[in-house]
């Protein structure tokens, strides 16, 4: 039986995942594999500049002009 690092629990010895908790277990081949290095991060895109905003003048009604006598 596997005991879980996790949580304790006892999980048969095929067992990929506890089955309390799923904290993976490692794999035969994965404990004898050396570490892989990480692999870095790609380089993150330039931002484009947001588009130009159109901006509205605010037009204030003007009162209509007298009729003439």
């Amino acid at each position: 039986m596997k005991t879980c690092s996790a949580c304790g629990t006892q999980n048969p010895e095929a067992a990929r995942f506890c089955r309390s908790c799923g904290n993976p277990f490692a794999t035969e081949a994965a404990a004898s594999a050396p570490a892989a290095e990480p692999t870095p991060a790609p380089a993150a895109a330039p931002t484009p500049e947001p588009a130009p905003t159109q901006t509205f003048a605010t037009v204030t009604p003007q009162p209509e002009p007298a009729p003439a006598a």
